[in-house]
């Protein structure tokens, strides 16, 4: 198998699941009133990523990725209504599926029997517990990944393994004419700017099925990763302006050379304009949506809240506001934080929150906008906000005020202590927080 055909199976595989997430969340949130083309869409998805993987030889892959189409197809069809146990399931299965393409080459050796396990449990219509059983009573005999394969959906497999091949060998006759940059080589996913254990602070059975060859994966991807997608506009506006240019540059040769130096001016003029314009060009190409680092709250949001027995809503503005690359790299951590807390230590419990005369379920905005220039996030949740009485008594308890200096501060100055190392407000240290870390 040649490392290229590997690599573009790679990319184009996350390119299917890059939404999956909230595709899920979203089909969760749908309930019995199933939206058929949103499920449809992710049907196609794994439906390609299972008939691509199995033309490759990637047993692992095309099982699990068959299981998930199993699910997906019984509720395009109706025959299952989507609940929160059953998307549980399915999150984790996409977990590690999308754990699987970030080290496909030993996808082979890594055993998901136990996800494959839950996901028929859901298809042949038993019970699903409230979280995905994290395999309390082992089976010995763990069952063979599903190997039902030969079902109404074999033509379309040779179909899709033809159309992938097909399709490779194009990419790289067009490869061989192109001036324009190439997309990139490598079979890496898409950037992920939060380490995994941030992204996802599931439930605990999530690590326990989750190898260990699969950490290590992520340890070595952790990285910022050296390519970068870039718009197919934004290639074809180089290419003609590299066009413009050699235009130009014969233009200017040809008036140097002969004795009428009169265009001279206006062909520099020209040159300066083109020039200007390849330069904004090439920095555009750095650009990235915000929404590939918003992308992930939802389901940090929806794991937290069910953690920590919430109940919160996120509602997301401005996605298509672009950052430089590095940006997008450098604030997914500290976002991801901000979030965290939102939930843990803004939003109230939901009968906190009734006995204020609020709505049971917390609303959360996070917003990306352009403001003189700049790009402004904002993060707003509507729980009981800061008590600056509760950080001063916090701060002398642990020794970083004494007590007539925190009884001359004022509240805005109180509020800042949050950003003081190791300052947290927390009663007791989860998994969730409480190290003080986060803000600072």
């Amino acid at each position: 198998m040649s490392d290229e055909l590997l690599g573009e199976f790679v990319v184009e595989s996350n390119e299917h699941m890059a939404d999956i997430e909230n595709q899920l969340l979203s089909i969760e949130e749908s309930g019995a009133d199933i939206d058929v083309d949103l499920v449809n869409e992710v049907f196609r998805g794994i439906h390609s990523i299972k008939g691509a993987a199995g033309f490759l030889g990637l047993k692992t892959v095309n099982d699990l990725a068959h299981s998930l189409e199993n699910i997906l197809n019984m509720m395009r069809n109706e025959e299952l209504v989507p609940n929160s146990p059953m998307i549980d399931v399915m999150l984790l299965s996409a977990d590690q599926l999308q754990g699987l393409l970030s080290d496909v080459e030993s996808s082979n050796d890594e055993d998901v029997s136990e996800f494959i396990k839950d996901l028929e449990a859901i298809a042949a219509g038993e019970q699903v517990a409230d979280a995905p059983a994290p395999a309390a009573e082992p089976d010995p005999t763990p069952e063979p990944a599903a190997e039902e394969a030969a079902s109404d959906d074999d033509d379309m497999d040779a179909k899709i393994a033809a159309a992938f091949a097909a399709q490779q060998k194009t990419r790289a006759e067009a490869k061989a004419t192109e001036s324009a940059p190439a997309p990139e080589p490598t079979p890496a996913p898409e950037p992920t700017p939060a380490p995994a254990a941030e992204q996802k602070p599931a439930e605990k059975q999530s690590a326990e099925k989750k190898p260990a060859a699969k950490k290590e994966a992520g340890e070595k991807k952790a990285a910022p990763e050296a390519n970068i997608r870039v718009s197919v506009g934004v290639l074809d506006k180089l290419m003609n302006l590299a066009g413009e240019l050699v235009l130009s540059r014969n233009q200017l040769m040809q008036a140097i050379g002969s004795s009428d130096r009169s265009s001279l001016d206006s062909i520099a003029s020209r040159l300066d304009q083109v020039t200007s314009e390849v330069q904004e060009s090439i920095m555009q190409t750095r650009m990235q949506q915000i929404g590939t680092v918003f992308s992930k709250f939802p389901r940090i949001v929806r794991d937290l809240s069910g953690k920590l027995n919430k109940q919160c809503a996120l509602n997301i503005e401005g996605k298509e506001v672009e950052v430089d690359k590095t940006i997008v790299e450098a604030i997914g951590d500290p976002l991801t934080h901000l979030i965290r807390n939102s939930v843990d230590h803004g939003v109230e419990s939901p009968a906190d929150r009734k006995q204020a005369g609020k709505s049971e379920e917390g609303k959360m905005d996070l917003r990306a906008f352009y403001q003189a220039g700049k790009v402004r996030i904002e993060i707003e949740d509507d729980g009981a906000g800061i008590d600056p009485e509760k950080l001063k008594v916090k701060a002398v308890s642990k020794g970083i005020l004494t007590q007539e200096r925190a009884d001359q501060m004022g509240d805005r100055e109180a509020i800042r202590l949050i950003f003081h190392p190791g300052f947290s407000t927390a009663a007791q240290v989860t998994d969730v927080s409480g190290r003080g870390v986060g803000m600072d």
